[in-house]
């Protein structure tokens, strides 16, 4: 069983209730029974005058449910307000969801629960099984609640109101039709709940849209052992394709500019693979990353954005991942990177801003884009400062800063908080990591963290305080994933992408130096430099090659034994 859950501050109410149908509770639509201290006890149905009267006695459950047995893909839209205070002897509480028979006495049930001022998604598969699957958020008694109430084509079960929001899939699949149920327990008349309106719609929630997602790696060596997908672990890759409900593996190829399909085994089982289904591109930048040259990042990123319109590596566009001669013909897409692969995400998120392509989601993991004293090679590679860019509609930063604090171990590399990141569950300060684990890599275990905000068979407790799937990759496909519409979730002054802010230092950082971003202009440009290489960033290792010096702004060469070559670019049309 999966679930979801988080808090949200917005109003999130569905926004997609085509074919509307007014399905107030009505003796038409709408079935009731009693029961009392436990027992059966016939016809029971709520008082109608300008809105429904939910509130029987402080020993009785009164319980509705409609007639007729609802399709999957249905979504109710409740409006209610909820009192609960009547002091009840068994405690006062509501449930609201959907069941084969009645709640909590005979068959299944799966919902939400109000009760003592917070709402819970609830789970019950027999009289003697109830399951709580988590806290979504509160409510204040008297206040009125607006909220959807879906039943997912695929099974699950999604609720959205203005200040909770969640989504689990029940234990027992749901295959067949359900009633939808609203249920009193406890509480005298008038101080249970009203309901003012109920409204049926065939519109499923939106879940289903696929796009690309880009992933970077942070600094490796490259050899036997490391690889691309090494560095993420086929488990990493294999929970986000069947979190998307299946997809395919790409690779980039620095060598040709290739975008190339990755067809192994693990890639290609059932329930794994799908052809029209997620594109996961794995950017490899394995000998670059560990160039102590400055500006290898930003070459990386200019390279994988060239090959993103030119995938094949011949230089002729193929917008099947992004088209930035018309940019809404892009696929929807999420990045991700770690450590200094976070760079590299963000200057690639600057190029298709340039080009006015939206990105759907951005993740940055630990970013590291500053020199930390005891971290080898760091004060070389004078990385761009990474941004939130105003072409991103949904961002969120993870990280921890194990040598900021009494526990410091040598050689290992912090992250940063990113302050255009205001929402505080979309830019965590991972304490626990530190807290718990005092491990020599606690910098790689921030992608252990978001992996279990994938898959929750892959998480550890003692990472998440207040429940994992409050945060990471599942509150943001709670917010409807790809599909999401909603205003970009605690994102405050996000950057153009049309400046020079981010190779300049960026003062946050609090180790001291300040000089995270170099003010130089490295990628292929050779006028602000001297340097004496067999690599230089823009000219080597994505199909450039660099074999001379640069002095006072000039590429010095020997005909007869040196020659330059760029990288791959895009020029526009």
């Amino acid at each position: 069983m999966k679930k979801i859950f988080l808090l949200l501050s917005i109003v999130l109410v569905s926004s997609n209730l085509s074919a509307q149908q007014d399905y107030m509770i009505s003796n038409s639509l709408w079935e009731g029974e009693k029961w009392d201290r436990n027992q059966a006890s016939g016809i029971w149905f709520p008082v109608i005058d300008t809105v429904a009267h939910f509130g029987i006695d402080n020993y009785s459950w009164g319980q509705v449910r409609t007639k007729a047995t609802l399709p999957l893909g249905t979504t109710m839209q409740i409006d209610v307000r909820i009192y609960l205070n009547s002091g009840g002897e068994n405690g006062n509480f509501a449930f609201f969801g959907y069941g084969d028979e009645w709640i909590s006495y005979t068959g299944r049930f799966y919902g939400i629960k109000f009760f003592g001022g917070e709402v819970h998604l609830w789970q019950i598969e027999s009289s003697s099984v109830q399951t709580d699957e988590g806290i979504i958020g509160t409510y204040i008694a008297g206040e009125r609640i607006t909220f959807t109430l879906s039943l997912m084509a695929n099974g699950m079960i999604r609720v959205a109101g203005s200040n909770f929001a969640g989504s689990f899939t029940p234990t027992t699949p749901i295959t067949s039709s359900f009633r939808c149920m609203m249920t009193d327990a406890n509480n005298s008349p008038d101080t249970g709940f009203l309901v003012s309106s109920v409204i049926k719609t065939s519109a499923n929630p939106p879940t289903t849209t696929v796009g690309v997602t880009i992933i970077a790696h942070g600094y490796t060596f490259e050899g036997p052992l490391n690889s691309s997908i090494g560095y993420w672990t086929e488990d990493f890759i294999i929970s986000l394709l069947k979190a998307h409900g299946g997809g395919k593996v790409f690779v980039y190829q620095p060598t040709d500019g290739r975008i190339i399909w990755d067809q192994r085994n693990s890639f290609m089982a059932a329930g794994i693979y799908k052809n029209s289904g997620e594109c996961i591109i794995l950017m490899d930048w394995l000998m670059s990353s560990n160039d102590n040259t400055s500006g290898q990042a930003e070459a990386a990123a200019d390279a994988l954005f060239a090959s993103l319109i030119a995938p094949d590596g011949d230089g002729i566009a193929d917008p099947i991942f992004i088209d930035p001669i018309y940019p809404s013909k892009s696929k929807p897409i999420h990045l991700i990177g770690h450590s200094r692969g976070c760079p590299v995400i963000s200057e690639l998120a600057q190029r298709l801003g340039r080009y006015h392509i939206s990105i759907n989601y951005v993740t940055y993991l630990d970013p590291h884009d500053f020199n930390e004293w005891d971290v080898p090679f760091d004060g070389y590679f004078h990385d761009p400062a990474v941004q939130i860019w105003d072409n991103i509609k949904y961002a969120d930063n993870f990280y921890q800063e194990l040598n900021y604090d009494t526990t410091w171990q040598p050689f290992v590399p912090s992250g940063r908080s990113l302050p255009q990141i205001k929402e505080p569950k979309n830019n965590l300060f991972l304490t626990l990591i530190d807290d718990y684990d005092k491990r020599v890599d606690t910098h790689g275990d921030v992608k252990k963290w978001y992996l279990g905000t994938i898959d929750k068979t892959k998480f550890e407790s003692k990472y998440y305080p207040n429940g994992h799937e409050n945060y990471g990759f599942r509150r943001w496909l709670n917010l409807g994933g790809y599909d999401y519409t909603g205003n970009a979730s605690g994102i405050q002054d996000p950057t153009h992408p049309i400046t020079l802010v981010n190779l300049k230092p960026h003062p946050e950082i609090n180790d001291g130096d300040q000089d995270s971003a170099s003010t130089l202009l490295l990628n292929g440009d050779i006028s602000l430099q001297d340097l004496v290489w067999t690599s230089m960033a823009g000219w080597s290792y994505h199909g450039g090659t660099f074999h001379g010096h640069l002095k006072n702004g000039s590429i010095y060469i020997n005909c007869d034994t040196n020659w330059v070559e760029h990288n791959r670019f895009y020029i526009p049309k």
